[in-house]
């Protein structure tokens, strides 16, 4: 069994159990404790699983939000991956949207020589635009500090009064039946209206992410197209839309 196959295995069993322990996922799972140890390490390091003494993990509830240093370290490859795929897109002349987080965060370092204008309500992609020079306008509002993102009516009214030519939104969660997800109500109306308000709408997440349901829905899968590391084999009839980075297996 590959590792990928496994660590689903693994997050699987503990998406039923409140706890599990090494020796009784080596026995599920049919592989050695030190197989399923590693395993756990490398989850633990990708923020989804806390290892507890005596051989006991638990899965991380990635449906509540996290801050913005704990996203960050999170998948950063796959994130760099999905960022590169997403910014490929974008042509010259082309405004955009880039909502705010880690993930739309990895498209910026990739549209450095293309004329683009930029509209965001991230504090970190300000920032970050601002140094590579790139021409930006920045929706303001209620600042969330805890994901850096401005949020509320104001962010709402600017939004409303433009048309992008593409958006690229992140997400808490992806599920077949809820859709995609975020765990707070008003950044979820703001992703909505940035669904409607562009000619083309990317959700850009990391596999993970996928079968994961959040508080409140923005939009449905039909609506937008995934940039994805991954997409998992039961959304593969569900989700037309979807693009990968060059180096990852449908």
């Amino acid at each position: 069994m590959i590792p990928l196959t496994r660590r689903e295995r693994i997050l699987g069993e503990l998406r039923s159990k409140e706890i599990v322990y090494i020796e009784d996922l080596a026995k599920s799972i049919g592989t050695s404790e030190q197989t399923i140890r590693r395993d756990l390490m490398y989850l633990e390091k990708s923020g989804l699983v806390e290892r507890y003494h005596g051989g006991a993990a638990k899965l991380i509830d990635t449906r509540r939000e996290l801050s913005v240093v704990q996203r960050m370290q999170r998948f950063s490859d796959e994130k760099e991956a999905i960022g590169e795929t997403a910014a490929a897109l974008i042509e010259d002349g082309d405004v955009i949207f880039l909502d705010g987080g880690t993930t739309t965060a990895a498209i910026v370092n990739y549209i450095v020589n293309k004329d683009v204008t930029v509209f965001t309500n991230g504090m970190m992609h300000i920032q970050m635009l601002e140094e590579l020079d790139i021409k930006t306008f920045i929706v303001g509002g209620e600042m969330k500090r805890k994901t850096g993102c401005f949020i509320g009516p104001i962010a709402l009214r600017t939004i409303e009064k433009c048309r992008f030519d593409k958006v690229f939104i992140g997400a808490n969660g992806v599920s077949l039946e809820m859709g995609c997800t975020n765990a707070d109500l008003n950044e979820s109306e703001l992703k909505t209206m940035l669904v409607k308000h562009g000619k083309k709408a990317y959700v850009v997440c990391d596999s993970t992410k996928f079968s994961i349901e959040s508080f409140h829905n923005f939009a449905s899968l039909d609506e937008v197209t995934f940039i994805t590391d991954r997409l998992p084999p039961e959304f593969k009839n569900e989700i037309k839309k979807y693009i990968l980075p060059k180096t990852s297996e449908a």
